[in-house]
């Protein structure tokens, strides 16, 4: 009973707002019509190649976006690139759907969907005519209706078609197209132009030299959270062996890491093959462990995985085919797997317990896709809390390729070191969807051979700061 009570008011209030919203808008329309009558003023034009700075909003520890939807109600809005579509609360969606806002017409091929309320919807997938984010209006986006009473997303259908975008963590501005040259004092080293256009928060320091973008989005929609140097305690004297020493590491320098591990799409994009065993078809996935059909298929039609699913069943010699490739790809750009140190460094997140997240096994649910709730299989990247530095995944899920041969840990302090010059097997780190928790952990490393390939197995990337 209750929950219906708070249901309705959520309702009545969405109503209320678009009343008023509506009625602003007639009084405004009247006001224009006054002002014609006066003579026009001209209007101060922003520069089309200065990036627009966006206010976000902080809440629990979560930048929320506001945007206006159809021009007549404005929501908190979540960045989620590892959402495919905009994503509306259940709540919301039959609120306009009851006003008109979305219409019968709107809705997009799909199984009926009823809401909470017994109503019956043409699809659970519908485009919305219009959002507005400051100065940027988009037009006709897919969206999907999501859990009832939920913070609405903004997924990938809405954040490709912003282009180039940042987010500076430190001002709290999701920073839309690239900065005037005019505006801002040129970078000491230029950056190459197939670069530009892919940053979209790097700003100038009282200096004068430039601060690297707190977020920065590639070609291919992959996204890297800056990691500042720093030192950190590598190791644990907790575990079985191979994580002893604990010891000293200084990483010297700042670098980009992957805010996800690399997706079966993003895979695709650059080496046309679908290797992973995981397709989110349920009965594919069970014939295919049945029967162990573990070699790579390669599809020359069109992609056939699941796109959001982290890319596995490929080896740490396929990886470096990839790098080599996504280099070629985008000029000037540096991409590589982070060391074995880089990693911890990111994955600890200036923590000094078992996780990222505390020595708590029983939080790891929240954070990490492994055995006890990953039913399984491999999920979707970024559905789970990211770490302090904003990382998702770094625990569970599928372990992750690094650059380092295997071997045993200097008794001293280091700086950025690079592991044994040779070895037997790589170093894979943060555990998967089939290991216990404890294999999970911030310090755990396992090492298999580089041409072993698993379907727990996979990777993310890092890029360098030139």
């Amino acid at each position: 009973m209750y929950t219906t009570h708070v249901r309705t008011l959520c309702c009545l209030s969405l109503l209320v707002l678009m009343v008023c919203s509506a009625s602003v808008g007639e009084n405004a329309a009247k006001k224009s019509s006054e002002q014609e009558k006066k003579p026009a003023v001209p209007a101060e034009r922003a520069s089309p190649s200065m990036a627009e700075e966006i206010p976000l909003v902080k809440v629990g520890g979560v930048y929320q976006l506001p945007v206006a939807i159809n021009g007549v109600l404005t929501l908190h809005f979540i960045l989620d690139s590892g959402a495919a579509d905009v994503q509306l609360p259940a709540d919301v969606v039959l609120t306009l759907y009851r006003t008109g806002t979305i219409r019968d017409t709107d809705f997009l091929p799909g199984k009926t969907y009823v809401l909470a309320d017994g109503s019956p919807l043409r699809s659970a997938r519908f485009l919305l005519r219009s959002l507005t984010v400051g100065r940027q209006h988009i037009t006709n986006v897919p969206a999907s209706i999501g859990p009832l009473i939920s913070t609405p997303l903004l997924g990938q259908s809405f954040l490709e078609r912003l282009g180039a975008w940042g987010i500076d963590s430190r001002r709290q501005m999701l920073m839309v197209g690239t900065l005037s040259t005019e505006a801002v004092p040129r970078p000491s080293t230029p950056m190459p132009a197939k670069q530009q256009g892919t940053v979209g928060s790097a700003r100038p320091t009282p200096g004068g030299q430039t601060r690297e973008p707190s977020v920065l989005r590639n070609s291919l929609g992959m996204e890297f959270v800056l990691i500042p140097a720093g030192t950190f305690q590598m190791g644990s004297n907790d575990s079985f062996g191979p994580e002893k020493p604990v010891h000293m590491v200084r990483v010297s320098r700042p670098f980009y890491l992957g805010k996800y591990e690399v997706t079966q799409e993003q895979w695709h994009a650059v080496m046309g093959t679908d290797p992973s065993h995981f397709t989110g078809d349920p009965l594919w996935d069970a014939m295919r462990v049945t029967f162990q059909a573990f070699e790579p298929r390669t599809d020359p039609v069109g992609f056939s995985g699941d796109p959001n699913r982290p890319v596995e069943n490929v080896s740490w010699d396929d990886v470096q085919e990839f790098i080599r490739r996504l280099n070629a790809k985008e000029e000037g750009s540096r991409y590589r797997l982070p060391t074995e140190a880089e990693w911890e460094y990111a994955a600890r997140a200036g923590s000094t317990t078992a996780y990222s997240f505390g020595n708590n096994t029983s939080e790891s649910g929240r954070y990490a896709w492994c055995g006890a709730n990953a039913g399984g299989t491999t999920h979707p990247v970024g559905k789970l809390q990211p770490n302090a530095w904003g990382l998702y995944d770094m625990h569970g899920n599928v372990w992750e390729w690094v650059q380092d041969w295997y071997g045993g840990y200097p008794s001293g302090a280091v700086t950025d070191p690079t592991g044994p010059p040779l070895g037997l097997g790589r170093v894979a780190r943060g555990g998967s969807w089939d290991s216990f928790a404890r294999f999970c952990q911030s310090a755990y490393r396992d090492s298999i051979a580089p041409d072993d390939h698993y379907d727990f197995l996979g990777f993310r990337l890092l890029r360098e700061i030139p």
